[in-house]
């Protein structure tokens, strides 16, 4: 387990695999690094890059500066870039996809490239409107500290079923 810094004085902690180019692999929004799909898909990608599995902020290991960002999370990743040499590709899946993409528009050189799996973007309006609403929802439940039922609102919204959320959380 290693650690950086971020930005505005966060710890974030992340594991490292294998040799060659770096590339940061950014997790969704209920994973962090040490879940098996994380370390099995790192290692794969081992054989080819340096990887990077980190846990977002608020995540396994790493802190949780309050209030959360977006801006933040990029942050986080240009801390971890910087520890890897300055520049590195991205891997994100679902809402780390999101943050990849983030980071692809917002860092510059720094990301070489990135490769984005399962991102939940939706361009019709009806859905985006529906977005729009459970994101004030979410907001509202973490401001209050509701951590539980937050993930049980946002499965919820996935379509998991309640007995489901339930074994989950």
């Amino acid at each position: 387990m290693k650690k950086v810094i971020s930005k505005d004085g966060t710890k974030i902690v992340y594991d490292k695999y294998g040799e060659g180019l770096p590339l940061i692999y950014i997790t969704g929004a209920l994973v962090y690094r040490k879940m098996p799909m994380v370390v099995e898909g790192s290692k794969m990608l081992s054989s080819n890059f340096t990887v990077y599995t980190y846990d977002r902020r608020g995540h396994g290991d790493s802190g949780d500066t309050k209030p959360y960002s977006i801006k933040k999370e990029l942050e986080d990743i240009e801390a971890i870039i910087e520890e890897a040499g300055g520049s590195a590709y991205l891997y994100g899946h679902s809402s780390g996809a999101v943050i990849a993409f983030e980071a692809a528009l917002n860092l510059g050189k720094q990301v070489k490239n990135v490769a984005i799996h399962e991102a939940p973007y939706n361009i019709d309006e009806k859905s985006q409107k529906e977005s729009q609403e459970l994101y004030k929802k979410l907001s509202a439940l973490l401001a209050e500290d509701r951590r539980v039922d937050t993930v049980e609102l946002f499965l919820n919204s996935t379509g998991t079923r309640s007995r489901m959320v339930y074994d989950l959380v």
